[in-house]
């Protein structure tokens, strides 16, 4: 993987945003995100920080706001198999550079909608299971992880063809999922993401150049 940060310029032709900067900064098999956004000179910097990793020329993204710094966000990526379980390969900061996996069972074999036992494993070693429910937040999904008696995890996702993508955190108001797509020389990323604050889960959409 390249040793070097990668800098890319917001394109927005319809609001001309062009103090918006994404920073890509290699931690192993993943990355660590910045989306820096100035958008006149007289506005404080808003910047939200993440992690992604990239899977068969996607780049899968996980962004929260800094008050968060010291709680930042994961992200996984889930494939549908044959028996309706779900894999995943997933990444947060605690896996220092390397992806974990892990597998949903036991949820319904022809939607994502459900209730299904959750197992993790990294490097590290595995996790306990936990719950994870799956409901729809209109063109999206919602995610909950939990024990018996409390709320560990919550999410939100969405599908990019045979992918579910989900961006995860402890329970917050700011948490975006998205998904870059590269183009042929890897000069730009079109990207679409949605919030887990935005009910209807409708997916928006941004352009990323390198500067």
């Amino acid at each position: 993987m390249n040793s070097v940060v990668v800098r890319y310029r917001c394109v927005d032709q319809a609001n001309k945003l062009d103090h918006i900067t994404l920073h890509q900064i290699p931690e192993g098999e993943a990355w660590r995100m910045r989306w820096s956004y100035q958008l006149n000179p007289e506005n404080l910097e808003t910047v939200l920080a993440g992690v992604a990793f990239e899977l068969n020329g996607l780049i899968f993204a996980a962004r929260s706001n800094t008050d968060n710094d010291l709680d930042p966000p994961g992200i996984v990526v889930y494939e549908r198999a044959a028996n309706g379980d779900l894999t995943a390969t997933w990444y947060h900061p605690d896996l220092s550079g390397l992806l974990g996996e892990g597998r949903s069972i036991g949820g319904p074999f022809d939607d994502f909608v459900g209730t299904y036992r959750a197992e993790y494993a990294s490097s590290e070693g595995s996790f306990p299971d936990l719950v994870k429910e799956l409901s729809r937040q209109g063109e999206a999904y919602r995610f909950c992880w939990r024990t018996k008696t409390e709320i560990l995890y919550e999410g939100i996702g969405v599908q990019k063809g045979k992918y579910l993508i989900a961006a995860w955190a402890t329970p917050r108001a700011q948490l975006d999922v998205v998904v870059y797509s590269k183009n042929a020389d890897s000069a730009s990323l079109e990207g679409e993401w949605t919030s887990i604050s935005d009910l209807t889960g409708m997916k928006q959409h941004e352009c990323w150049t390198v500067v």
